[in-house]
């Protein structure tokens, strides 16, 4: 189990296909850098303690077929930029 934050370096990764970190502890934002990541098929942050507002550059995961964000602290609307992400199939928010 891993208990931090997403650092911004995330955004270096830039090969990373999929990023699976659900049922952990991680807190904080997911970082503006996320949206590097434009080979990006898959992210699952499920189940952990993530809050604050989803950060518009999630728009920009134009690659991204699944995304679990589910049983997190997240606040707000989804940014209008989400509407760019014509691969997802696979989604929950709830």
């Amino acid at each position: 189990e891993l208990s931090s934050t997403i650092p911004n370096e995330i955004g270096s990764a830039t090969a990373l296909t999929t990023l699976k970190l659900s049922r952990n502890v991680m807190i904080g934002s997911i970082p503006s850098e996320i949206g590097n990541l434009k080979m990006l098929n898959e992210l699952d942050l499920q189940e952990n303690q993530f809050s604050y507002k989803l950060p518009t550059e999630m728009g920009e995961l134009i690659a991204l077929t699944d995304l679990h964000l589910q049983n997190n602290d997240l606040l707000g609307p989804l940014p209008s930029e989400m509407g760019k992400m014509n691969s997802l199939r696979n989604w929950n928010m709830s």
